[in-house]
This record gives structure tokens, C-alpha cells and sequence, in this order.
């Protein structure tokens, strides 16, 4: 199996890509669809954001716009919620790269816009990272979000350096236009064709093998434990 990683700045387009991927047939792991899923009412993730969040909760539900924007503001606050999500996260991917390994799916795309800042590209055969200028980037979350452009430009600057993740990147591509027909023409031309290789390459290899799914329902078993 070959992980792949997707990542990008902030409004850059790299879930529009994702999706693109996913209507193409390829396997999709969404970092933030996991950390949804773990910030649902009742888990024990949300249990310890509440202790370390209090006003950011409404009736036992997390209000994930205010703690993003609180989070943004301070980088003491970023690092504390950092290390509350770090194992559960870290547990969930295990689990679904893990049961991915099982099926014999040749490729798995890894949608996470903190790729590099978690160090999960070091798991990746290849990253693709979609930029564009931070002025295009301004432009689309006070547009997006319906906030001032100095709080654009701070949640910009919460994350890596875009010129950093390209530079680490195998492919980069440039989402300037925005043009949705454009950004897809980009990716069925730089992209496909390389994780189609992937895809031939591996067909004749996959496995289902016993002991792999073995060992992924005991990480299900205990993983459940843990949370």
C-alpha cells in the first residue's frame, strides 16, 4: 500500500482536491473528519477539551468556531489543545491505515492540513501540497469566514510557512485562479497519472490477510478502551 499525503495552507483548495480524489475512486483518510468524530458529544476527547476549554462549550457541545479562534490567537492554547488530541488522533489514523493495509487498497491519500507540522509526512511515500499566494488566501477566508483581514492573516500564520511545505512537497500545485474547472484540469494532469502507476503497480500484490485483520481488531478493541 502506498500513503500518499495532501496538504496545503489554509484556503489554498486542498479538501476541493480531496474531493476531486474521492469521485475518482481513490481512498480518502480526512484528518479533519477524525477529529470531528473525536469532538462529538460524550467522548472522552471532548470530556478533557471541556475541562481545558469551558467556554467554548454549549450545553455539552464544542463550539469548534470559537475554540478555532481562540486557539489562533494564542500559541499557549495551540500547544494545549495540541497535546489533548495528539494520542486519540494518532490512534484513529493507526486504526484506519491499519484496516486500509487489511483490504489490500493499493493507494491511501492522507488529507491533513498539519501534514508536516505533525510529522506524518515521515509515514508518506509522496506529498502533493496545493498552494496559492497569501493574498488569495486573505481573500478567501474573509470571504469564507466573515472575519477582518488581520484575523485572516493570523490564522494564516498559526501554521507552517506555505514556501516550507512546498519546498518538502514532491508536486505542488498552484490554486490561483479560482477556477474549479482549472484546479481540476491541474490534478487529472499531475496527478492521476502518477497515483494510477501506484494503482497497477500494487494490484497484483494486495493481500487480505488474515493476521492483518487479526491485529486491526484488537487496535479496535483496545483503542475503544482507551477512549
Amino acid at each position: 500500500m502506498r500513503l500518499i499525503g495532501l496538504t496545503g495552507g489554509i484556503a489554498c483548495g486542498k479538501s476541493t482536491v480531496s474531493n476531486f480524489l474521492s469521485d475518482e475512486g481513490y481512498v480518502v483518510v480526512d484528518l479533519d473528519k477524525i477529529v470531528q468524530n473525536l469532538q462529538r458529544p460524550g467522548t472522552r476527547t471532548t470530556m478533557l477539551l471541556a475541562r481545558a476549554f469551558p467556554d467554548t462549550f454549549i450545553k455539552g457541545t464544542l463550539d469548534r468556531e470559537k475554540l478555532g479562534a481562540r486557539v489562533f490567537r494564542d500559541a499557549n492554547e495551540r500547544r494545549k489543545l495540541n497535546a489533548i488530541m495528539r494520542k486519540p488522533i494518532a490512534l484513529a489514523l493507526l486504526r484506519k491505515i491499519s484496516w486500509h493495509w487489511c483490504l489490500g487498497t493499493p493507494v491511501l491519500i492522507l488529507d491533513a492540513p498539519l501534514l508536516y507540522e505533525t510529522k506524518l509526512d515521515k509515514l508518506c511515500a509522496w506529498v502533493v501540497v496545493i498552494a496559492t499566494s497569501e493574498k488569495k488566501q486573505i481573500e478567501r477566508i474573509v470571504k469564507r469566514d466573515k472575519i477582518l483581514i488581520e484575523d485572516a492573516r493570523r490564522r494564516i500564520h498559526a501554521q507552517m510557512p506555505l514556501s516550507i511545505k512546498c519546498k518538502h512537497a514532491r508536486f505542488v500545485i498552484h490554486n490561483s485562479a479560482d477556477s474549479f474547472f482549472a484546479l481540476k484540469a491541474d490534478v487529472n494532469r499531475l496527478l492521476l497519472p502518477r497515483l494510477q502507476k501506484h494503482v497497477i503497480l500494487l494490484a497484483p500484490w494486495r493481500l487480505n490477510s488474515l493476521p492483518g485483520l487479526l491485529v486491526v481488531f484488537m487496535l479496535l478493541f483496545f483503542s475503544s478502551l482507551v477512549f
